[in-house]
């Protein structure tokens, strides 16, 4: 269904143009935004918090792995980090039209979720229709030439591992 036509449906049902089997009455947060991704709100969001959990964490960053960040930036998707001696990662979970943006370009790889891309901003997968974006920061300070491919490629191998880690818990 198209934005139009999906758009078109919502305006005539709270105009009441349009019979309801239910006996509930949209209220504006249910009903706007309503676009594409409106469908994957009708089930429940994960929170990113429950998906990258600590024994997770702790997978990657080490045994003293603590959360370090939870929030919910909008209503579409959900924010967790944690910090340990390895590194910090941060994990958005959510509707896949907020986690994925085709501006944002990225390699596309096969083998992980329905969709995966390995981009700039980090590691982006999609499971249905919702999807996780993971960036794993693991080391710190300036790299250039060949150091620098040598840490990114690290930190890409991790991201693809955890990705497949989350994804089974969408």
């Amino acid at each position: 269904m198209t934005r139009t036509s999906l758009s078109l449906l919502v305006l005539f049902a709270l105009c009441g143009c349009q019979k309801s089997s239910s006996s509930s009455t949209p209220t504006a947060a249910s009903a706007w935004p309503m676009d594409s991704s409106s469908a994957a709100a009708a089930k429940p969001l994960p929170n990113a918090c429950d998906v990258f959990d600590v024994t997770i964490a702790k997978k990657y960053l080490g045994p003293t792995a603590a959360q370090s960040r939870s929030a919910q930036p909008n209503p579409h998707e959900s924010q967790c980090q944690y910090r340990g001696p390895n590194g910090v990662i941060t994990v958005m979970a959510g509707e896949w039209s907020f986690i994925h943006s085709k501006n944002m370009g990225g390699k596309a790889v096969s083998g992980i979720g329905d969709e995966a891309y390995d981009g700039m901003s980090g590691f982006e997968a999609r499971k249905g229709t919702l999807g996780v974006s993971i960036d794993a920061i693991l080391s710190s300070g300036v790299f250039t030439g060949k150091a620098a491919d040598a840490e990114e490629a690290k930190a890409s191998t991790v991201e693809h591992k955890i990705a497949t880690d989350l994804l089974a818990k969408l």
